[in-house]
């Protein structure tokens, strides 16, 4: 075979290659397409099936409510978890003092709030030097103290006849401050004190009032007691128990603290509201008979002292009985001790003198609420 057999022979050889080659890589390439569309089209059906699936399985029924938390399923906050504001201020330590009690009684609308009244005194008509007089010293009223340059002595013999140079025995001196907290009593009355100890030999010390702080508990008079047997009253020569308000069943300790107080060594005085203590007989009018009863019987009360007056304000006295109430003025003829009534001023006294011998009841003196 020439060379030119040859040469057209294998042209034609090379095209029939050329056109396989061509064929073949077409159908790679359509192929690779197919095969790259079938695996897009595959990840969009899992893709479509899974957000289906999520849609049914996991979004709850519409026609079922969400389910909400029971109240013990809600979560707590634990309260040293919970900020506090910071205060804006110091906070000041309480008072330390007995627990004054928040009842009063609405049934005295008005309560006994002293207020100086502008009136000479006239002196009780008497020349009898065994008389028992009484001041009721107001604590919290500083123009009644004497002066510093006064002799107390002289002070007060312009407002008792009796009172002389020697200092009368009979003569009693009480600072009143109307606290049943004997803690707070003490110290209302310690600025008094060197003035009445100056030449006074009978300083009392009063405890009780006619109002919410004068108001008494067991456990006032039982702190009461402990300043008694502790001492803390030794200064003084008495005690002027002030019995209005109170609360019930007190009767029996009562009578244990005047006897604790004797005991001591310190007289004892007690005064009620008109003939019995208003507040108890306002709750219980027998308990407050009983009361009574018991203490016209109680030896260990030196001076019993009911109050002629409402206000102290008076220009004559009162002699209304507490009420309610069964205690009567002829009931004070069956105490054993001195009867002194406590009255607005000294000039009221013979007034006093006459009505209680009608009831055939004795007086030993009185006791000046009014100061002058």
């Amino acid at each position: 075979m020439d060379q030119t057999q040859f040469n057209s022979q294998g042209l034609g050889s090379t095209a029939h290659l050329r056109y396989v080659s061509v064929f073949a890589l077409t159908m790679v390439v359509i192929t690779n397409t197919v095969l790259v569309v079938g695996f897009v089209a595959l990840g969009a059906i899992i893709a479509g099936t899974a957000t289906v699936i999520s849609l049914v399985v996991l979004s709850p029924d519409p026609g079922t409510p969400s389910p909400t938390l029971m109240p013990s399923e809600a979560p707590t906050v634990s309260p040293s978890e919970v900020p506090t504001a910071s205060p804006t201020e110091e906070p000041t330590a309480a008072p330390t003092m007995a627990p004054v009690p928040t009842f009063f009684p609405s049934f005295r609308p008005t309560v006994k709030t002293p207020s100086k009244v502008t009136r000479a005194p006239t002196l009780a008509p008497t020349t009898n030097s065994s008389l028992v007089e009484g001041y009721w010293w107001w604590t919290w009223d500083r123009t009644t103290t004497a002066p510093v340059d006064t002799n107390l002595g002289k002070f007060i013999s312009k407002i008792f006849p009796f009172w002389s140079s020697n200092n009368n025995p009979h003569f009693i001196a009480i600072a009143f401050s109307g606290w049943a907290n004997i803690t707070i009593a003490l110290e209302e009355s310690a600025q008094l004190y060197p003035y009445l100890t100056s030449t006074c030999q009978n300083v009392y010390i009063s405890v009780g009032g006619g109002n919410k702080f004068g108001y008494w508990t067991l456990p006032l008079l039982e702190y009461l007691n402990n300043a008694i047997t502790s001492q803390q009253l030794q200064d003084y020569t008495g005690i002027a128990y002030d019995i209005e308000v109170l609360d019930s069943g007190l009767t029996h300790a009562f009578t244990e603290s005047f006897a604790i107080a004797r005991n001591e060594g310190l007289k004892v005085l007690v005064t009620v509201s008109h003939s019995s203590p208003y507040g108890l007989a306002h709750r219980n009018t027998t308990e407050a008979a009983i009361m009574m009863s018991t203490f016209f019987a109680d030896e260990n009360i030196d001076y019993l002292s009911p109050q002629l007056y409402s206000t102290g304000e008076e220009y004559s006295n009162d002699y209304s009985i507490t009420t309610p109430g069964t205690v009567t003025w002829a009931d004070y003829a069956n105490a054993v001790s001195a009867v002194v009534p406590s009255i607005v001023d000294a000039s009221m006294y013979a007034d006093a003198q006459t009505y209680f011998a009608a009831q055939g009841v004795p007086l030993s003196g009185f006791v000046q609420w009014q100061q002058v």
